[in-house]
């Protein structure tokens, strides 16, 4: 008995030092994993960890967006800031919103690109009035606001616009079809193009001649709009054009211009940097001598005949390719060339692009002369011919006026000052104007018009950031889950299991307890 109790504080003191051992063990190892939870976020904030197993690569980043945020990642680095991307929601809303889901992801692709320099958070749009306050556009969205904002400007984004629904021209019937399980993520586009928009030096602006009748050349407008160019819908130019809009755009004139409206858009390109846009209605040209004469001056004229092309034209590629019938050939929708040009790079060039109907040749007058040059940005192939119409034994008829290869855009460069040391002016035409119609040139999914654009404007404008990106389609494959199986589901892994786990637990700590 005395042994006994003389033994026991030695295993009181046994006891507790394994138990301060076991304790200090548990402390350590608590400690290293809060460091290694640090340092993975460190690591996963500037490198991306996550593999992307979906067919569409929804969540891998182009290497435009990266080559474009690696220029952002140098200029945020210099001045030490960052861009700040808030979403005006609840995170509870990301689970079941595959499109904020989308978007969060990518912003996530977007800060490990740029060295951890583009953070966001959610707000709550009801307890957040001030923030409404301070960004008033944010309550003027139909969906969810998405804020981009850096310390020079902030910009206001609507995750309604982030994606859109493909469709299908079902030839019978002509018209398109909303395909509901085929969803076109703009993710990348939108969110690239509006934090180059919040972090570039420079933010350009546009405007679109009224007056004459124009139409409206929706894409190139799309263009500006989705890399935030500030746009004047309404210029006239019997007016004196405004100092900041460095883009002016003539969409296919019905009726000519004046020449006070001729001696103010002289004045206009007298200005370096300054760039126009001239897209001619090749389907029912206009008579306008009075701005077709200015242009000559400039080394552009348009031909008065229309482009066919047996070999190379394709009508209503999207209903083939999608199965709503055999495509129609049809000489007036020619697909042309890009040639070698200073406006677009060399990986580029050779691409396919899909022209619109009825192109109108441009004709350039010289290739160059002093400091003054013109150079074809599009050509079709040897097989276009140029075609009028003319009068034959008392009807009218198509004849081959001319042969191919013909330039169908030109760019005219005018250098200002002595030797061109205060810049360069432009003056780029097209020799139709659904050439850059969104909606037509949308039924054709493989038409490169739209980055084709893109790449001309970003020439024209070598000062502002430009970005565009195709447009991922995702195919859901939806799986019907009812409430029944929900219920099911329910019981077993939230109710069931846990309780059994639970009570082998409890089993096993008494039968230890009984030896």
């Amino acid at each position: 008995m005395k042994n006994s109790q003389e033994n026991k504080p030695a295993r009181n003191f046994k006891t507790l030092k394994y138990g301060s051992t076991t304790a200090l063990m548990v402390v350590i190892f608590v400690l290293i994993l809060v460091l290694v939870n640090i340092f993975a976020g460190y690591l996963t904030e500037r490198f991306s960890f996550k593999k992307d197993m979906t067919e569409e690569q929804l969540f891998t980043m182009s290497d435009e967006a990266k080559d474009a945020l690696n220029g952002v990642k140098g200029t945020l680095q210099s001045q030490d800031e960052d861009v700040n991307i808030y979403i005006l929601s609840k995170e509870s809303s990301v689970v079941n919103n595959d499109v904020l889901t989308n978007i969060v992801e990518y912003i996530g692709l977007c800060n490990t690109q740029t060295g951890g320099r583009i953070s966001y958070e959610f707000l709550d749009r009801h307890t957040n009035q001030e923030f409404y306050n301070e960004h008033p556009e944010a309550r003027d969205v139909d969906d969810v606001a998405i804020v981009v904002k850096s310390s020079k400007r902030y910009l206001v984004l609507d995750s309604y616009d982030f994606y859109d629904y493909a469709q299908i021209y079902d030839k019978n019937n002509d018209s398109y079809d909303t395909l509901a399980n085929k969803k076109r993520y703009r993710t990348e586009e939108l969110l690239v193009s509006a934090i180059l928009h919040v972090t570039s030096d420079k933010v350009s602006n546009s405007g679109f001649v009224t007056n004459h009748n124009e139409t409206d050349v929706t894409m190139l407008k799309n263009i500006f709009e989705d890399n935030r160019f500030a746009i004047n819908k309404a210029v006239d130019l019997t007016k004196e054009i405004p100092e900041d809009i460095k883009n002016l755009v003539i969409a296919a004139p019905q009726t000519d211009f004046s020449d006070i409206e001729i001696e103010n858009l002289d004045k206009y390109l007298s200005k370096a940097d300054n760039n126009l846009y001239v897209f001619i209605d090749g389907y029912r040209p206009a008579s306008t001598p009075t701005l077709e004469r200015y242009l000559e001056e400039w080394g552009l004229s348009f031909a008065y005949e229309a482009v066919y092309d047996m070999e190379k034209s394709i009508y209503n590629i999207a209903a083939a390719q999608q199965g709503a019938g055999n495509s129609q050939i049809d000489g007036s929708h020619i697909i042309a060339t890009i040639p070698t040009n200073d406006a677009v790079k060399k990986e580029d060039q050779g691409k396919l692009v899909l022209i619109s109907p009825y192109m109108r040749p441009v004709v350039p007058l010289w290739k160059g002369k002093s400091y003054n040059r013109t150079f074809d940005i599009l050509t079709t192939f040897d097989s276009a011919v140029g075609v009028t119409t003319e009068e034959v034994e008392g009807s009218y008829q198509q004849v081959i006026s001319s042969y191919g290869p013909f330039s169908v855009a030109t760019v005219a460069e005018r250098a200002n000052g002595k030797n061109g040391a205060e810049g360069v002016s432009r003056i780029i035409a097209f020799g139709s104007s659904l050439f850059a119609d969104e909606e037509y040139i949308s039924a054709v999914p493989n038409a490169y018009n739209k980055t084709f654009l893109t790449k001309v404007v970003k020439y024209a404008n070598p000062d502002t950031n430009l970005f565009e990106a195709e447009a991922k389609v995702y195919i859901a494959d939806d799986l019907n889950v009812y409430r029944d199986d929900i219920n099911m589901l329910f019981w077993i892994l939230v109710v069931i299991m846990p309780t059994v786990i639970l009570g082998a637990g409890i089993a096993i700590f008494a039968l230890r307890r009984r030896k």
